[in-house]
């Protein structure tokens, strides 16, 4: 009997610690397979030459689980995304808003204005954009005439002016390459953007593989603008291998590659050279202003009568489409908009310093956040494992994380930023192991050998491990 009321007394506390013991069991074997993974992966042929970048922290504690080159600086490409969204949410908050003011310089006579339609810009990278109700065309257009016509304004005689001193004048961020700065994921960002700086560019293959392809017309006109062309026509199903070149010191493109034979359309998107120039072409369409369309650095209204203030979507909104969507545009837009204030112009290398300093505040070596853009085009950017995971932690800290969390695309059933360019593939985020933990993690792979597919499948596979 005493030995029966000692094992009642004492079995719910043995199945208690064996059961406690069983979860770091657990987390130990998913970390031991993922140090397998890792080293098979390392053993492939096509990491022969490459690098490979990865860190894994529990979340909360900060304690590092896993390591592998966590330190050493690489190109994370797309993945950066992360840095610039929760730095832009913490200093900027997620209802931060860029505008746009309409505005004139003096009083109208019969319902005309002498003078131009002047249009302040504030950087806004989503005016014109397909992505947002609010920020389309025609909601532009609407708010425009609705305020124009209570205003009794009918036209503009002296065209359309725009103020574009709130943002520097260079649109490329540092390190970004020739072969990307003409097409649509590269389009830089100024003081006034429309349909996100990009055109439509619409041809006819051929009917078989090595047939020339024509080039029909842009959607929108791209006034004074010739295009070289210099494509063929793939193989049926081939996809869009097509690049779009600018040609230094003109307005001129050359188009080279190919895209697939045997359909009767094929587009293709390209990057406007001058944001300024075309967003004050559109703007002029729907502003009732005839004339001339000139640029002015200045940027300020006093002596302006201020028509109407187009207000973009929240940045938690921007956010969520800079991270799903994976929109380069909307990055280089946030570092500016970091930089942004009533007295200075802002600039690159202003709002990518703020966005060092912030980290650097929290704990981050500025050397393991080496970032040229806000975007991760660059190939010039050089950022560690450790501290995307660093930043991952930090922002779970903070009031906008569930925006943050939510706007992180899902694959896999796993909450991750990818990133990709040439010989570059990557991944951060935030994954729940089986033992209900959840893990901060972030792998960078860079200059390794095979296709883009295959080393895709490679880090999928071991980022999976952490789910064990």
């Amino acid at each position: 009997m005493k030995t029966r009321i000692i094992f009642s007394i004492y079995l719910p506390i043995a199945l208690l610690l064996c059961a406690c013991s069983m979860i770091p069991a657990r987390a130990q074997t998913s970390l031991n397979s993922m140090k397998a993974a890792v080293d098979r992966l390392m053993s492939d042929p096509a990491m022969r030459y490459a690098q490979l970048g990865v860190h894994v922290e529990e979340a909360g504690s900060g304690k590092v689980l896993y390591s592998h080159d966590g330190r050493v600086g690489l190109v994370p490409a797309s993945s950066q995304k992360v840095v610039t969204a929760a730095t832009a949410l913490e200093l900027l908050g997620k209802d931060f808003r860029f505008e746009t003011i309409f505005a004139h310089t003096g009083a109208s006579k019969g319902g005309i204005v002498e003078g131009p339609l002047v249009v302040i810009g504030g950087g806004d990278p989503t005016l014109g954009s397909d992505r947002f109700m609010v920020s389309r065309e025609q909601a532009v257009a609407i708010g425009l005439a609705s305020a124009l016509d209570k205003a009794g304004i009918r036209q503009f005689k002296g065209g359309i002016e725009g103020r574009i001193g709130a943002v520097e004048r260079a649109t490329i961020p540092s390190g970004w390459i020739w072969e990307d700065v003409g097409n649509y994921y590269g389009a830089g960002h100024a003081a006034l953007n429309w349909h996100e700086n990009r055109f439509t560019l619409w041809l006819r293959p051929g009917k078989n593989p090595g047939d020339p392809v024509s080039v029909e017309r842009t959607d929108p006109s791209m006034e004074g603008i010739r295009f070289y062309n210099e494509l063929v026509s793939g193989p049926s199903g081939s996809g869009d291998n097509a690049y779009l070149f600018i040609r230094p010191g003109s307005q001129d493109m050359a188009i080279r590659g190919s895209v697939p034979c045997c359909v009767g359309q094929f587009k293709i998107s390209g990057a406007v050279m001058d944001p300024v120039a075309f967003t004050l072409r559109r703007l002029q369409l729907i502003g009732r202003a005839s004339g001339v369309v000139r640029e002015s650095t200045d940027k300020v209204i006093d002596g302006l009568t201020v028509i109407y203030t187009h207000r973009s979507p929240g940045l938690d909104s921007i956010v969520r489409e800079f991270l799903r969507e994976s929109v380069n545009l909307f990055g280089e837009a946030l570092i500016h908009g970091l930089s942004i204030n009533g007295t200075s112009m802002a600039t690159y290398d202003d709002g990518l310093s703020r966005l060092r300093r912030l980290w650097q505040e929290r704990g981050i070596d500025p050397e393991a956040l080496r970032m040229s853009d806000g975007s991760g085009l660059s190939p010039r950017n050089r950022v560690t494992a450790e501290a995307l995971v660093q930043v991952l932690q930090d922002a779970r800290k903070r009031p906008w994380f569930t925006v943050f969390e939510q706007a992180f695309p899902v694959h896999d059933g796993i909450r991750m930023k990818s990133g990709s360019m040439t010989g570059v593939r990557s991944y951060a985020g935030y994954i729940r192991g089986a033992d209900g933990s959840v893990r901060v993690f972030s792998v960078i792979a860079n200059n390794y050998s095979g296709s883009g597919a295959d080393m895709v499948r490679k880090l999928r596979a071991l980022i999976a491990q952490l789910a064990r």
